[in-house]
């Protein structure tokens, strides 16, 4: 399974300190080029986008050209991302898109794209035993705290990986 992340995602797992805990779990994290350079590139966090640049020169996270073109209101990077996520999917290849952006979401949707916040890579994490229940809880409040969540969503979350994990214990 590919992991196809746009720059919002991307920025928020490198502020969370997720990105080699991701690579571990699923493997390189692919970005294209437009998303390689707002990331990079970041004016607010000049920081930010070095450490991403330096998990392109680990191989962490691997920079493509996007293989199509895709015509939408979303900025380059989500449109590349779902271009290339789509090339992949049409040529019977695992690929997931990952966004907080809610239009872009939607889009995937509507391109019949699998499709994953980084909220939902946070509680897999949880199900591989990659992070504790305690740091998702930590990561989650630091998610919402940069990325605002809805409050059910949280709850809905923490329920799940609570219950997951106690079915786990009495296996």
């Amino acid at each position: 399974m590919k992991l196809k992340f746009d720059a919002c995602s991307l920025i928020l797992s490198q502020k969370l300190d997720v990105i080699p805990r991701l690579h571990e779990a699923f493997g390189t994290i692919f970005i294209t080029t437009a998303v390689n350079e707002e990331a990079i590139n970041q004016k607010k966090n000049p920081r930010s986008g070095k450490s991403i640049e330096n998990f392109v020169v680990q191989g962490i996270i691997k920079n493509v050209i996007p293989r199509g073109i895709l015509i939408s209101s979303l900025g380059q990077g989500e449109s590349e991302t779902l271009a290339e996520t789509k090339t992949e999917v049409d040529n019977s290849e695992e690929a997931i898109y990952v966004t907080d952006d809610k239009k872009a979401k939607k889009e995937a949707i509507r391109l019949g794209l699998d499709v994953l916040g980084l909220d939902s890579l946070l509680v897999e994490l949880v199900l591989l035993d990659k992070i504790t229940e305690d740091e998702f809880d930590t990561m989650l409040t630091a998610l919402d705290k940069i990325h605002k969540l809805d409050l059910i969503r949280i709850t809905e979350l923490r329920r799940f990986v609570r219950l997951v994990k106690n079915r786990k214990k009495g296996e």
